[in-house]
Order: C-alpha cells, then structure tokens, then sequence
C-alpha cells in the first residue's frame, strides 16, 4: 500500500455575515476555493492528482486531502517556505499565484483567512490573513536574495532602463 500525507485547506471567515461552513459556503466560492487548492497541490509540475482523495470536515469549511507520498514530496519545499513571509518569489510559480489569490481575497474581506494545515509537526501550519496591524520587517538576507536573482535574470541584457523605454514606447 502507498504511504499518503494529508494535508488540510482551511477557509475561515464569514460570508454577507454567515460564518463560512460546509452548509453555508456557496457554490461559486466551493467551487473556486477546491479550485485553488487543486492548483496549489498540483504546482507548476501539472502532477497527476488522481490518486489524492479529499474529506470535507466541519467547523469552518476544511477540506481534507490525502496526498500520495510522491505528490507530498513535491509540496514539501513550499510548505517549508511558506513559513516565512518574504517567499512568493521563491515558491512554485502556480502555488504562489495561488497564495496571492488569497492575499487578495483576504485584503478585500478582512473576515475571510485561509490556513494550509499539513498534519503532524514536521512541516508548519501557515495562515493566509490580511492583518490590519501588520508591521512590515526589512530583511537585508532577502533583499540580497532578490537582487541575486534579479541580476541572473538580466545579465544578458546590457542596459536595462533602455530595454524598459523601448517596452513602454518612451
């Protein structure tokens, strides 16, 4: 039998003064929520996820997954990022899109969180919220990251602000 790792996705909060259940969640937010979660899990790597299977629990609206091994090892470095607050950059291109939706979403409805729960203790629990006393921190360690990527990623072109003119029309 394949070993499985499940993993929870967790939406919080409370829809035209509802709190958000399995019974209460309309279908347009079930269905793009179980959406970004397919996404999230998936990743960029387009993985087969015929083999995850899904519970939806009650309290807030959680759903369930029991990830194949091979699919939880692809999860494992992003869950891992996610811990810090300055990783969208560094996080599978699909999954951060996915993140960023929820910031979003969050931002326009401070009542709504999203929580992504992997279970036991060896990978954290991270929660998505907009936080109206949120205290931006300046990390030299990942300004320098950054730069080091953005440097990469420009090298073959000799003047940037001239390559960024021509884009614009100016």
């Amino acid at each position: 039998m394949n070993e499985t790792a499940a993993i929870e996705f967790v939406l919080h909060g409370k829809i035209e003064g509802l709190d958000i259940t399995p019974r209460s969640i309309g279908l347009s937010l079930f269905n793009e929520f179980n959406q970004q979660v397919e996404t999230f899990i998936g990743g960029s790597q387009n993985l087969k996820l015929d083999q995850v299977h899904v519970e939806i629990a009650q309290s807030s609206y959680v759903l369930r997954a029991l990830l194949p091994a091979v699919v939880m090892s692809s999860l494992e470095p992003d869950l891992k990022l996610m811990a810090r607050q300055d990783v969208l950059g560094e996080l599978d291109i699909k999954r951060a899109e996915v993140v960023q939706r929820w910031q979003a979403r969050a931002k326009n409805n401070p009542d709504l969180s999203y929580e992504v729960r992997p279970e036991g203790d060896a990978l954290p629990k991270v929660r998505v919220s907009w936080e109206t006393d949120y205290q931006p921190t300046y990390s030299e360690e990942a300004l320098d990251r950054f730069t080091a990527k953005g440097q990469e990623a420009w090298a073959d072109v000799p003047d940037a602000a001239k390559w960024v003119r021509e884009v614009r029309g100016a």
